[in-house]
């Protein structure tokens, strides 16, 4: 990665949390989407600064690595559609009336 495009995301991810330290101040809470526009500058830094450190371990270590984090993330994709996001979006089944036979007069 070239050296300008490194600096720009530094810049872009300090800049979107020091807004969020600022607004933070401001307001009585926090607001954790307003990091959503850095989120891109924050992973690929992520990406990046995970290959520079694996870099100095053998292939075969670095291949494991890369595989197990993107099973991770996979997992944890999957499992926020089927246990978090899916039930909140699924229609709600009607409630069924209680059934009462009526009572027999002899």
């Amino acid at each position: 990665m070239s050296p300008p495009i490194l600096v720009l995301l530094l810049l872009w991810a300090a800049e979107s949390f020091a807004l969020l330290i600022y607004w933070t101040l401001q307001a009585t809470g926090s607001q954790g989407r307003l990091l959503f526009p850095g989120m891109i500058a924050f992973g690929i830094l992520l990406a990046v600064g995970l290959d520079f450190w694996l870099r100095w371990l053998p292939s075969l270590v670095r291949r494991i690595a890369w595989a197990t984090l993107f099973v991770g993330l996979l997992g944890m994709s999957a499992y926020a559609w089927s246990c978090c996001c899916r039930p909140a979006t699924m229609p709600r089944r009607p409630s069924l009336p209680s059934l009462r036979l009526p009572s027999r007069s002899i």
